[in-house]
This record gives structure tokens, C-alpha cells and sequence, in this order.
């Protein structure tokens, strides 16, 4: 799995605050709470969820990618795993 976050940085950077910018930390709990939540079947629905739950608890972030792998998915091919990357932005 991978989250990439767009941020702008430079007030945070600038000020050398934690407070301005996002606490990766924080995502990573929130990431792992989605993860340990209700299951789901499809990894576009995770994909969606994570990304949803990114936006909604962190206001800074104006967008979000998200990508699920699912290693030896169950299809008829040799291949080491399939995924879904999704990106939303805050409207």
C-alpha cells in the first residue's frame, strides 16, 4: 500500500511547525484503523475509504493518492499482485 499527500509545505517549512503541516504519525493510525475496521471485498472500496478518511480528518492535505496491492489475488495467471491507485482532492 502506498498514500501519497499534497501538501503545501511552505508555511510549515517556513515556520519549522509540526502544527502546519500533517503529523504522518496521525495518518498512519488513521491508515491502520481503516485497515483493522469493517472488511470489505473490493480493494477499490478500501482505496475509497482511505482516501475519504484522509480528507476528512486532515484539512491541510488538499489531495490524495492511494494505491491497495493485493498480492496472489485469486485469478488464473502468474503475476506477483494486482492494484488499484486512486487519487481524490478536496472539492
Amino acid at each position: 500500500m502506498s498514500v501519497d499527500l499534497e501538501v503545501d509545505t511552505r508555511p510549515a517549512a517556513a515556520a519549522d511547525d509540526l502544527k502546519l503541516t500533517v503529523d504522518y504519525a496521525e495518518v498512519i493510525r488513521t491508515v491502520e484503523g481503516q485497515l483493522t475496521g469493517k472488511p470489505v471485498y473490493l480493494i477499490e472500496t478500501l482505496a475509497q475509504q482511505i482516501a475519504a478518511r484522509i480528507l476528512g480528518t486532515f484539512p491541510v492535505v488538499k489531495a490524495v493518492t492511494v494505491e491497495v496491492l493485493k498480492p496472489f489475488a485469486p485469478v488464473a495467471a502468474d503475476f506477483e499482485a494486482i492494484s488499484v491507485k486512486i487519487r481524490r482532492e478536496r472539492v
